[in-house]
């Protein structure tokens, strides 16, 4: 189907039926017919690298990606899909005669790579040729694709390892009102004196920020998370307040920029899990994004975790309140 698919070993995916009803779903609702028309081809692309990945036995996570969302189809052209374990791959449309693949900027952060994806002009086959680890424009030649059999080994080699120690160790927050802390985590006090200047003035100016003027019924602690390559650090500002013993505790989370950086790194994401892993809040950083913040109610006794993430890295920490 392709003059590349002469030097590389390639895939081919019968675009039956099914493919061609998520599509027309996934369409349906854009009224504009160049969108209408962009997320269904990048519907099919996406359906093709899920269904090879699935043959060699990967699991993917097509349902909690953007192009899986119909607001996030709206704002951008967009065609990820989750690969479980590994990270992010975008699958990117290659049509008819033409001779690059095109990558929008808006997709450049949080993937580990690009599979270049050759579709028929009857929409009935599609050939996955090859992929990109890494991009810097938006129009990339078919000539410099890696090989598709060299896909399982970059992938392997982002592999995110789950430590098997047992149960995961949990902040205690209710120890928090008893002046009893988590290590790492530390007062306002503490940062001012520990961490530079311009992160100090940076917790400062945070428009959310508690005071603790009420210990016995307010706290607040920090945190410096440092993840990412290269390495960048982002501020955690967690805010407890109880009204009484029996009510629920008012939790506040911030994540903020640090040092001399005005905002957060683009595809810094947060999301807060309950106890069963569930996403129940999230929300990614995108250009001059100066903070995120998430405020929820939870009962005593009840378990939650906050996940930060950038890339193919992410921190889990999980609390018992």
């Amino acid at each position: 189907m392709s003059s590349y698919s002469e030097s590389f070993s390639t895939f081919t995916v019968v675009l039956g039926q099914s493919a061609h009803q998520i599509a027309e779903q996934f369409c349906h609702p854009h009224l504009d017919w160049q969108k209408a028309e962009q997320v269904y081809l990048n519907t099919l692309t996406v359906y093709a690298v899920d269904y090879y990945l699935k043959c060699l036995g990967y699991s993917t996570d097509w349902e909690n990606c953007d192009s899986h969302n119909i607001a996030a189809q709206i704002l951008m052209d967009v065609a990820d899909l989750l690969v479980k374990d590994y990270g992010k791959l975008e699958c990117r449309r290659v049509l008819p005669g033409e001779a690059t693949v095109y990558i929008p900027a808006e997709v450049w952060h949080d993937r580990l790579g690009y599979v270049a994806v050759a579709l028929d002009e009857e929409l009935e086959q599609a050939e996955i040729l090859g992929f990109f680890q890494q991009i810097n424009t938006v129009e990339v030649p078919l000539s410099q694709l890696q090989p598709l059999e060299q896909l399982p080994d970059y992938l392997s080699s982002h592999y995110q390892v789950k430590p098997l120690l047992g149960p995961k160790p949990r902040v205690h927050l209710s120890d928090w009102f008893k002046n009893i802390f988590t290590m790492g985590w530390h007062s306002v006090e503490e940062l001012l004196r520990t961490e530079p200047v311009e992160l100090a003035l940076q917790f400062r100016a945070s428009p959310n920020q508690a005071l603790e003027d009420d210990l016995s019924t307010s706290v607040t602690r920090t945190k410096v998370i440092k993840l990412g390559q290269p390495e960048q650090s982002v501020l955690v500002i967690m805010t407890l307040k109880l009204a009484s013993p029996q009510a629920p505790t008012n939790i506040q989370i911030e994540l903020l920029p640090t040092g001399e950086q005005q905002f957060l790194p683009v595809g810094l994401q947060l999301s807060i899990l309950d106890e069963y892993e569930e996403t129940v809040m999230e929300s990614k950083a995108q250009e001059a994004h100066d903070g995120i913040r998430f405020e929820l109610n939870a009962d005593v006794n009840s378990h939650f975790s906050m996940k930060i993430s950038l890339s193919d890295v992410a921190i889990i920490e999980d609390f018992l309140v």
